[in-house]
Order: C-alpha cells, then sequence, then structure tokens
C-alpha cells in the first residue's frame, strides 16, 4: 500500500499483511502508536512521531528514539535548549558556563560503576560519529522547559531545588521507524553496563525481550517522578512491567567470553497475545 496524501494518527495503526510505503505522508500525534503487526510487514519513509516529555520538572530525561538510523540531537534541539561547547559546535545553546546538557553513557567492567555512572557529553549537535544518537541507544539530556527557560547554569540544575511545574514540552521526531524483531549485539568482549532504549513506536512489555546468558536477568528503569529529582528502579525481566515508547533501560553484560545478544521481538508490543 502507498500512502499518497498526509495522514494523521491519533491512536492506533497496526499493519495486518504487507508494506505501507509513504513520502513523508504519515503523522503520529501525541499518544499514537504502531502495534503489533504481521511478521514481514514494513514502514517504509519518514515518519513524525510526536515525543511528548514525561515529567514537568527540571530533570534528566533519558530518552531512545524508535528510528532504524542514527539521528541528530538537532532534532530535539528545535524545542528544547540543550548546550555544549561552542567552539566545537556554535548551534547549541548560550549559557554562562557552557556546561554540557547530553550524554552517552560510557560502560566500564565494575559493578560500582553503577552507583557511579560515567558519561560522554555530546560535542555537536549535527549527528556525525560519536555525536550520532544511534539506532537502540537511549542517551541522558536535561530538561530545563521550553526553548530558551532556563539557561542561567547560575541557578540549580535540578528539580530538588525547584519545585514550579514547567509547560508540557511535545516535540516531534522524524526517521524510518523500525519493525519487526529488533536484534542488538555486542563483542564477546564487552562487559559493564549499556543503556539501551525501547526501538518501537509502541509501549513493550520487558517480560518478551530474549536475553543470551550473558546478560544479567535484571534491568535498571528510569523513574522521573522517584525521590525529588528522579532515580533509577531494579526490575528483573522475568515481572510484568511496560516500558514506554522512547522509553530506556540499562542492561549489564557479564563475561568477556560469550556472545552478548537481546532481541526485543515484534511481539513485545503492547496490546500483543
Amino acid at each position: 500500500m502507498e500512502l499518497i496524501d498526509t495522514l494523521c494518527l491519533k491512536r492506533k495503526l497496526i499493519i495486518q499483511s504487507g508494506d505501507v510505503t509513504i513520502v513523508d505522508q504519515l503523522r503520529l500525534k501525541k499518544n499514537a502508536i504502531i502495534g503489533p503487526s504481521a511478521e514481514g510487514s514494513m514502514i517504509r519513509g519518514l515518519v513524525e512521531i510526536n515525543y511528548e516529555v514525561p515529567g514537568r520538572k527540571r530533570q534528566y530525561q533519558f530518552t531512545a528514539h524508535p528510528f532504524l538510523h542514527t539521528i541528530a540531537l538537532d532534532q530535539l534541539n528545535e524545542q528544547i535548549d540543550i548546550t555544549g561547547n561552542r567552539t566545537v559546535d556554535t548551534n547549541f545553546a548560550a549559557s554562562p558556563l557552557q556546561l554540557p546538557s547530553a550524554f552517552k553513557l560510557i560502560s566500564c567492567e565494575t559493578d560500582s560503576c553503577l552507583r557511579q555512572l560515567k558519561w560522554r557529553p555530546f560535542n555537536s549537535l549535527n549527528g556525525m560519529g560519536l555525536d550520532g544518537w544511534n539506532p537502540h541507544e537511549g542517551i541522558r539530556w536535561l530538561f530545563r522547559g521550553k526553548k530558551g527557560e532556563g539557561l542561567d547554569d547560575e541557578t540549580d540544575w535540578l528539580q530538588s531545588k525547584s519545585n514550579r511545574d514547567l509547560p508540557e514540552i511535545t516535540i516531534p521526531l522524524k526517521g524510518e521507524v523500525n519493525t519487526g524483531d529488533q536484534t542488538i549485539v555486542f563483542p564477546d568482549s564487552s562487559v559493564g553496563f549499556r543503556l539501551l532504549g525501547n526501538p518501537f513506536v509502541s509501549p513493550i512489555y520487558p517480560m518478551a525481550i530474549q536475553l543470551s546468558d550473558s546478560i544479567a536477568p535484571v534491568y535498571w528503569k528510569w523513574n522521573p517522578n522517584q525521590g525529588s529529582s528522579g532515580g533509577f528502579t531494579c526490575s528483573e525481566f522475568r515481572n510484568w512491567d511496560t516500558l514506554s515508547a522512547f522509553g530506556s533501560f540499562i542492561v549489564q553484560l557479564r563475561g568477556k567470553k560469550n556472545t552478548h545478544r537481546i532481541v526485543i521481538p515484534e511481539r513485545a508490543k503492547f496490546g500483543s497475545n
């Protein structure tokens, strides 16, 4: 099927057979999802998806995107401000101290790393090389509010220092969406923690995720409402839980001689039997 006119989806799209080809014509409104679809079905072309930032406090967010390719952080930067080294990229928002506000997790081999996670700041918004926001990858970024708000680095950064509610922010993101089972493989020598993401435009059930024996049977999910500034909650994959669209989670790779493989199947989507 080919989509030749703009379609704005408010609830759910399920593909029962075949492929859907679009020419930048599909828009998913806030909370709309792409549900569990037939095996082998695909959506070909760019889709615009509205991401509603969870929480309305000044705090860190942990976010993943549902696209099959790398995207640039400048898609976020259209609606919110991201700060960083302006001598490298002048597209970062200006602030007094130019402290970075978007990061990737740097893995390390010891259990103590989970208590003191190490982060590499994005050095550019252009999406090139190490500064690309990759498929299946979660990132950490500071939510200050709408564009132009909260850029005074002299003020307190986190929610724990301020009780003021921020306006609701919805960010349109665009790309070619993932469909079908998603497989994530790490080199045998990899150990430590990784920040991964829900690869679908739909909530998923973590209990449906398939893990190799070399991956710990637990994961850590960010809860923006935990404590005063948010925190990680540890759960077993076998427990009944959901992970929202755009959500991310931390996994632990164990052992240096085993294949590390994670499969997030299409049937993991909310509403699957």
